[in-house]
């Protein structure tokens, strides 16, 4: 028995002799087009939970603990109310500054360097050839040197720094403190 290009014909009826495969094959287009509309509606509705979650975590209850001068609470259902922050740091706004910063503070180690090597369209022959052997290239190229620390990188070393109290500048250091509430439920 020959297999069949189709993965689920062993499991989808044949249309009935005599149906309208026509019939069949516009009503499943709609049925296609109503499921894509609800998942769509669905996918919108998600989207507007998550918004509200983060409301509630990120705003209203770290609002109302600061209200209540509190970082833990309970609650009458016996779930647990705590205060938690994240730290993030970018070099995206400035980034000359902070990489200087990080050289001149014997930090420069966590920067790395990245070459970027321009080939023209028409160049793929000579771009396999290169990647080949790096060495022996035969025709200029253009050349760009990045540097950089890696976000997850320069968010530990921020931490730490400020863990021990070093005096970093934070707004170089693009960093953002982020405040949220976690509930751990009831057991």
């Amino acid at each position: 028995m020959a297999k069949s290009a189709d993965p689920y014909a062993d499991i989808r009826p044949a249309p009935a002799a005599g149906s309208n495969i026509l019939a069949a094959l516009n009503q499943k287009a709609e049925d296609l087009i109503t499921v894509e509309d609800e998942i769509e509606a669905l996918q919108e509705e998600l989207t507007k939970k998550n918004d509200r979650l983060r409301q509630i975590r990120e705003f209203e209850l770290p609002e109302l603990m600061d209200a209540a001068e509190q970082t833990e609470i309970g609650t009458k259902a016996g779930h647990r109310v705590i205060m938690d922050e994240t730290l993030r740091a970018s070099l995206s706004k400035h980034k000359t500054e902070a990489l200087n910063w990080l050289e001149n503070n014997e930090h420069g180690d966590l920067i790395k360097r990245q070459f970027v090597i321009s080939f023209d369209r028409d160049d793929e022959a000579w771009a396999k050839k290169f990647a080949a052997d790096l060495k022996k290239r035969k025709k200029p190229l253009s050349t760009k040197v990045e540097r950089t620390v890696h976000a997850n990188t320069l968010t530990a070393f921020v931490k730490a720094a400020l863990k021990e109290g070093v005096d970093i500048p934070q707004e170089t250091f693009g960093v953002f403190r982020q405040r949220f509430a976690k509930v751990q439920r009831k057991e």
